[in-house]
């Protein structure tokens, strides 16, 4: 997906209204080009998936609600098409089975779309979707999954960038602690939430060269250069929002927050 489209998300929803049954159902649902992404949703399963999902979730949703709403929902099929174009197949471990509704794909997407909805910070919109899409061709249980949803509906986009800078590893971070440091408020704001992904198992502070993890209880004792992926749980999670795609030039003003005293 280029810039532009993805620039011009938000807006193809415009003019479907509060009512999204009739914008996802109707517009989205339909087959209305079986050749390109919307093609995804001719499997039945997905289908009653999107329809059910969209029906619950559609009730006091505004303008603005709706069109996050519906740009998830674009952003999932627009992945879910990528991956089946690769050769992917679904899960087969009863996700989709309608048996007793609603289906834990049902659940799992109504948590998306409710994460969308109140996500005000739009720029986590592709990360949700794409984390419905993943599942969708994944074996994680169904608990893990719903872990997952519960996770990017918490944490900010500002910690999702400290996730990517975790999974990139770049140099000249800052190697001392913080103490001694007097904080300005944004200083402080941006390691609370560095603080917060390391308690919430998703990052760890790895010292290599003396073989031992650090476990910073106050922001004070985090040290920026031992950053890295938790490799237990939240490299599984950043794998399954595709922060791999993220562009590395939302990293910049972080990492100049987080980089090493200059020399006198």
């Amino acid at each position: 997906m280029d810039d532009n489209n993805e620039e011009n998300m938000l807006d193809k929803f415009l003019d479907l209204g509060p009512d999204l049954a009739a914008g996802i159902s109707v517009v989205l649902l339909t087959n209305i080009d079986p050749s390109g992404y919307l093609g995804a949703l001719v499997d039945p399963p997905l289908r009653r998936t999107f329809e059910w999902a969209s029906s619950t979730v559609q009730r006091a949703l505004g303008r603005q609600q709706s069109k996050r709403v519906g740009a998830c929902a674009q952003y999932a099929l627009d992945r879910i098409n990528k991956l089946r174009k690769e050769g992917r197949q679904f899960r087969q471990d009863g996700f989709f089975d309608p048996e007793h509704e609603p289906s834990t794909a049902t659940e799992i997407l109504e948590g998306c779309f409710l994460a969308a909805r109140d996500s005000y910070q739009e720029k986590k919109l592709p990360f949700i979707g794409k984390l419905f899409a993943n599942i969708a061709f994944s074996d994680y249980p169904k608990e893990t999954c719903h872990h997952f949803v519960s996770l990017v509906n918490r944490l900010t986009y500002r910690q999702l960038c400290l996730m990517r800078l975790a999974m990139i590893l770049p140099r000249h971070l800052r190697n001392q602690n913080y103490d001694g440091i007097t904080f300005r408020a944004s200083e402080a704001s941006l390691l609370r939430e560095l603080l917060e992904l390391h308690q919430l198992g998703l990052v760890q502070f790895y010292n290599q060269a003396q073989n031992e993890f650090l476990f910073p209880v106050v922001i004070r004792q985090i040290i920026p250069a031992f950053l890295g992926p938790d490799l237990e749980f939240g490299f599984h999670f950043i794998g399954m929002i595709g922060l791999d795609e993220m562009n590395d030039t939302e990293l910049q003003e972080i990492q100049r927050a987080l980089a090493a005293p200059k020399k006198m």
